[in-house]
């Protein structure tokens, strides 16, 4: 497993439901996710429908505007 705290591939599988359920968390609207995070309001649409996955600079900025947050939805036994 190289190292990983996690397997990548069930991981992968459950981001799109952790990423989904977090901003809907932090943001009342989608358009609020949009302007929040400077996306589209048809990317912020899809991450809230749980059918893409952010960039890693979205994620990242993330995890560190919202540390608590972020470790309660998308780190371990968060599902």
């Amino acid at each position: 497993m190289h190292g990983w705290r996690y397997d990548p591939q069930p991981y992968r599988l459950e981001f799109l439901d952790r990423w989904a359920a977090l901003i809907q968390h932090l943001f009342v609207t989608r358009e609020d996710v949009a302007s929040g995070f400077g996306v589209t309001f048809q990317t912020a649409c899809n991450w809230w429908d749980g059918l893409n996955r952010p960039s890693g600079d979205k994620v990242a900025l993330a995890a560190i505007t919202w540390p608590d947050d972020f470790a309660r939805f998308m780190g371990e036994g968060a599902q």
